[in-house]
């Protein structure tokens, strides 16, 4: 049976209700059957690839500190919500267990190559991952590292992108060998959209939590949607 499109990502997991990337919102989301999720990553102190979306514990857990220049220990004594702990990168690849994508978007450079380490020690998820980030190089040196593994160039245009910029994004991503351009939701465009699968590139749209948005780009011919509600759009796609 094909796929329908657009696709649902749960961006973080269900984070519209659930703890944004941890254990929990990662298998709330899979209960609705989402076609990827996505989850961020960073690197410890010592060397540890986590899920989480900031540098900086502040926002999403009860502690402070650059995760940057803590233990992977020191990460996991925070409360990441509802008693959640910061995963890591390995936790996560086991949950999803080959039961949708997983995109991980890497928030740091130099970590492409050991991201890629983890996500072939788990079989079930060797093919079953997207590369992402807003560094196109970063892409790059993914991709160079996993050719087997899609990958994904995220950007946030300033506004609605006409045909000039449209042709301009798709260029730089295929120039990073990314097979997906990852746009804001706002900035996304008919022109962009036909430009793109013009040079075979597929859309994703970030973050939708509305379900008239998610129709209007569906219109448009975005390949897929990312959203914080996987249960609003799953109900507004499919139903």
């Amino acid at each position: 049976m094909p796929f329908l499109r657009p696709l649902i990502t749960a961006h973080r997991g269900l984070s519209g209700l659930a703890p944004e990337n941890t254990v929990l919102a990662f298998s709330e989301a899979l209960e609705f059957n989402c076609d990827f999720i996505e989850t961020d990553v960073w690197q410890t102190k010592d060397g540890q690839i986590v899920c989480i979306h900031d540098a900086d514990l502040r926002r999403t857990t009860d502690r402070q500190g650059d995760v940057r220049g803590l233990t992977l220990a020191e990460v996991r004594e925070a409360d990441a919500g509802q008693g959640e702990r910061v995963p890591t990168l390995d936790e996560a690849l086991e949950v999803v267990g080959g039961r949708c994508v997983l995109t991980v978007e890497m928030k740091m450079s130099g970590i492409e190559e050991q991201v890629v380490h983890t996500i072939r020690a788990h079989a079930a998820m060797r093919l079953n991952c997207t590369l992402g980030s807003f560094d196109a190089e970063s892409v790059r040196r993914a991709r160079a590292a996993a050719p087997e593994l899609a990958g994904e160039w995220i950007t946030a245009p300033g506004g609605p992108v006409g045909r000039e910029a449209a042709v301009e994004l798709a260029v730089r991503a295929l120039e990073v060998n990314a097979s997906t351009l990852s746009v804001l939701h706002s900035a996304v465009t008919e022109e962009l959209v036909r430009e793109a699968h013009l040079r075979g590139l597929d859309v994703a749209a970030w973050t939708v939590n509305d379900a008239g948005r998610m129709l209007e780009l569906a219109e448009m011919g975005v390949d897929r949607i990312i959203t914080d509600r996987c249960d609003l759009a799953v109900g507004a796609l499919r139903g």
